[in-house]
């Protein structure tokens, strides 16, 4: 990751109070179409502080694409303190899908909504989480600490809770 780079700088020395709907809706795009790790992940954390919602579908959108496996934790982290319910499922896939630390993120995020989510979103997760235990060929016998089918065990326990008191995987 190069932090060096000019625009990187330029990006970094943003004050954020200063910032236009134009202006973020033009860092949107940057967000979008860079492949700058580093710029990438700073305009996350600006969204998210923002808390400029309109950025969710790309912040989404970025967390799904394959190049950015094991790349994508930042954008999952300053999702976390956005408004990101109506896209739970999308958590439960980075629950499935993605490396250590967006998983770390998205249980953090599900947690977050687990009490307030329909029975009917409850359910499609607790489905989606079966068909990547099977899908994946996971079984019970993978059981050390943090690989994906810890996750996909203390996603499907902390959505069996109706109280949604759960333990992190980490402990």
């Amino acid at each position: 990751m190069n932090y060096n780079t000019e625009f990187y700088k330029a990006i970094k020395a943003i004050n954020i109070k200063d910032l236009t709907a134009e202006d973020k809706e033009e860092l949107l795009n940057v967000f979008a179409s860079t492949n700058n790790h580093a710029v990438r992940n700073h305009l996350a954390l600006v969204f998210s502080d923002l808390h400029y919602n309109e950025a969710i579908p790309s912040m989404i959108k970025k967390t799904g694409e394959q190049k950015l496996y094991n790349r994508n934790g930042t954008i999952v982290f300053a999702l976390g303190e956005m408004e990101t319910q109506k896209y739970f499922m999308n958590f439960i896939k980075v629950i499935c899908e993605q490396a250590y630390e967006a998983r770390t993120m998205a249980y953090s995020i599900i947690k977050q909504y687990s009490s307030s989510i329909s029975k009917r979103t409850r359910n499609r997760a607790l489905k989606t989480l079966e068909v990547y235990r099977l899908k994946q060929g996971i079984l019970s016998d993978d059981e050390y600490d943090n690989s994906t089918l810890h996750f996909i065990e203390a996603t499907e326990k902390l959505l069996l809770n109706d109280n949604a008191q759960s333990t992190t995987p980490m402990s």
